[in-house]
């Protein structure tokens, strides 16, 4: 007997949740732009990262409190995200499946714009800083997609905006956030993660902010990630890494990384950037940023 829409709907939902996610919603590929790719439905569900730094170990200070700590940003502490969401949509992907329909899980490198079905699908809003902001967990979560043929029901857009308010934009170090959109060439987390050389203003920005790898200036600010949520993923709470040293790093292969530090997001430029960034850390001069 042929399974309703509505009820297949409802049962992909309910998978999802289960295996974690804060929420999720269906929006039809055709509202997200051009992707002829792609079945006709995208799912966008949304997993929660966070963990209070009072709970997660990390104080942003040495052991001296007059120099902050090298700091990995909050999303790349714990398991590779790629790694964890893909199992995690697995089993509503096998369901679709079982039930003769195609499952295409997609996270991060698809063609599928993220935020923009977080939005459609109406369990986000995107803010100033282009992230997806949840009512819940605020923006600190991950998003993963299933596009699929399945005739589900795509749920409405109901959640409408950011408030707006700019603390990110005024909190931003650097200058790369404005009201009109992101500058990624002045980003920290752009940054941080940047091949080769860097200019003598980008070595600098990175000193005076302790940025490794990653940034949460603008998640820090934001208002609507205030009272948020923890995540219940224990991929995400537990063996989190806030820092590393030079030392940690020298001598190592991109092998070698990937094997001292297995499943880590930070690990996937290998560890040129990281070593690069922990020695201008740990030789900072004391100038001040010109940022």
């Amino acid at each position: 007997m042929r399974i309703s829409d509505s009820t297949l709907t409802e049962d992909v939902r309910v998978r999802i949740l289960k295996a974690g996610a804060a929420d999720c919603g269906t929006v039809r590929t055709s509202a997200l732009g051009n992707l002829p790719a792609l079945p006709p439905v995208v799912i966008c569900a949304a997993f929660s990262y966070y963990v209070r730094e009072d709970a997660d170990g990390s104080t942003g200070k040495d052991t001296e409190g007059n120099r902050r700590i090298p700091r990995i940003a909050r999303y790349a502490r714990g398991r590779d995200y790629h790694l964890e969401l893909i199992e995690r949509l697995t089993p509503a992907a096998v369901y679709l499946t079982e039930h003769g329909y195609t499952a295409r899980i997609l996270v991060d490198a698809s063609p599928v714009p993220e935020v923009k079905a977080a939005v459609l699908a109406g369990i986000a809003v995107r803010g100033i800083n282009g992230l997806a902001i949840t009512r819940e967990y605020g923006s600190r979560v991950f998003l993963g997609c299933i596009a699929t043929d399945a005739p589900l029901t795509c749920t409405e857009h109901n959640f409408e905006r950011c408030i707006g308010c700019g603390a990110c934009v005024r909190a931003c170090p650097t200058g790369a956030l404005t009201r009109e959109g992101v500058d990624v060439t002045r980003c920290l987390s752009q940054i941080s993660q940047k091949s080769g050389a860097l200019t003598e203003w980008e070595a600098r920005a990175l000193i005076e902010t302790g940025t490794l790898w990653g940034c949460d200036r603008c998640q820090d600010v934001c208002p609507m990630n205030r009272d948020i949520r923890e995540t219940t993923i224990p991929a995400f709470r537990e063996r989190l890494i806030h820092t590393l040293t030079a030392d940690d790093l020298r001598g190592l292969t991109r092998r070698t990384l990937s094997e001292k530090y297995p499943d880590r997001a930070f690990t996937w430029k290998g560890p040129a950037p990281l070593l690069r960034n922990a020695e201008l850390l740990e030789n900072d001069g004391g100038r001040p940023c010109p940022c």
